[in-house]
């Protein structure tokens, strides 16, 4: 169990699976001190949550629907610097944990987690530490004392978080315009990303970019 926190922590969920969002909040609600001030499903819930609801937490899916919450993170911290994020995911771990620590989150969790570990996770983000696995805190140790990047023996694990958002969202079936909308972008810049995508990738073509795109977010959910 947790140990009994100083003052009342207020908790946000945001996940698109309402079934997710009630198993977490009972989860969490059963914490002394704890309490569960808001469930949304998408990112524009949550950002109006985090002005009027005014969270001490966050607990974020990484993907709400067809968009990455990357953006988001960001977004909840222009009105609540303080706020603490802990993202939820169940994609690979090397590859997302430093994007979504770059991104401003607190934390990273995967969804195949126990428990006590979600408990472990709320508690030492709350205490103001980061939280990640035993396994990916090594490897992220191991690659600023070796100057190295995490995972970059994978071409993705070379996108920033801003393309590795746009990846999803392009596997995802959304159009240049549909993803400077959401990323609340030009759409100038979304192709760029798109244009640095393709070059590290080493893909010939923008259907190739399509193609790959699509292929790696299925293996990925």
């Amino acid at each position: 169990m947790m140990s009994t926190v100083l003052h009342a922590v207020n908790v946000m969920i945001v996940d698109d699976h309402s079934i997710v969002r009630a198993g977490l909040a009972a989860i969490i609600s059963r914490e002394p001190g704890i309490f569960i001030c808001a469930e949304c499903e998408d990112a524009e819930q949550a950002v109006c949550a985090a002005q009027e609801k005014a969270p001490d937490l966050a607990i974020v899916d990484l993907m709400l629907g067809k968009e990455s919450a990357l953006p988001l993170f960001r977004r909840l911290l222009q009105f609540k610097p303080d706020l603490r994020i802990l993202a939820l995911s169940m994609h690979d771990e090397a590859i997302y944990a430093p994007r979504v620590i770059q991104a401003g989150a607190h934390g990273y969790i995967m969804k195949g987690a126990g428990i006590e570990t979600l408990r472990d996770a709320v508690q030492t983000v709350m205490k103001g530490d980061l939280y990640v696995s035993d396994k990916m805190r090594s490897q992220l140790l191991r690659s600023l004392a070796g100057g190295t990047q995490v995972g970059a023996t994978d071409d993705v694990s070379q996108l920033t978080a801003s393309e590795l958002a746009v990846l999803q969202m392009i596997g995802a079936g959304l159009s240049m315009k549909e993803i400077a909308d959401k990323q609340r972008r030009s759409q100038k810049t979304v192709e760029a990303h798109r244009n640095n995508i393709r070059l590290k990738l080493r893909l010939p073509s923008a259907p190739a970019l399509v193609h790959f795109a699509s292929q790696w977010v299925h293996s990925h959910q």
